[in-house]
């Protein structure tokens, strides 16, 4: 009976140390990771709206966290793209889509004010190799990858993009869905209409709809 005591005491003892440890380390590299987080969304505001020079947040709740998801779907602050000039060039939006996997499917859309996608860049998701993860793969063009799905989205109007198994009818505002990965590629096209009429419906509230 002792004997387990003891064993007891010193599992305990090693879980604490353990969890010491890994909580110790989390802290010092909290930071580091949340640099990496931000230059990595940096770049990619860049890269789906890169005529601007400058990006200015706007929040749209100001009672509200920035972490703070409307329609479940799109964080309550966007940014507004500025060209050398200063004039506005269009804005992105960070969006959350829900595939299969338990953790969203995070990206980042550049739109027109009209909701013209000029560029959807997919900066974190694990859905199932082979399958919804291909939304990140790229093929060659021109001696250049490319990221084939995500280009999809180029010139469609956000809010009613539709996806389609197989070819995509001329004139049809949609995209070709991943072979036997409809839900993943529904679920980046749902993110897409439901954060841009989200965007829409604040701003018209800020001009006195």
């Amino acid at each position: 009976m002792k004997d387990f005591i003891k064993l007891g005491f010193a599992l305990l003892a090693v879980t604490f140390i353990a969890g010491f440890v890994l909580h110790t380390a989390y802290e010092k590299t909290k930071p580091m990771i949340e640099e990496i987080q931000r230059s990595q969304e940096a770049a990619a505001r860049k890269e789906v709206l890169p005529e601007a020079a400058e990006f200015n947040p706007v929040k749209m709740q100001e009672d509200k966290k920035d972490s703070l998801l409307i329609d479940n779907t799109v964080e309550n602050r966007y940014w507004v793209g500025l060209d050398k000039e200063g004039e506005e060039t269009g804005f992105v939006i960070k969006i959350y889509a829900y595939g299969y996997d338990p953790m969203p499917i995070i990206a980042m859309a550049g739109l027109k004010k009209d909701g013209t996608l000029i560029g959807l860049k997919i900066i974190a998701q694990k859905e199932t190799p082979g399958l919804g993860a291909r939304i990140q793969e790229t093929v060659e063009e021109a001696g250049a990858p490319v990221v084939w799905f995500t280009r999809q989205f180029q010139g469609l109007k956000a809010g009613a993009i539709e996806v389609i198994k197989g070819d995509v009818p001329e004139g049809v505002n949609g995209i070709s869905a991943i072979t036997a990965a409809t839900i993943t590629s529904k679920a980046v096209t749902d993110a897409v209409n439901k954060g841009y009429l989200a965007i829409a419906r604040e701003s018209l509230k800020g001009e006195g709809e």
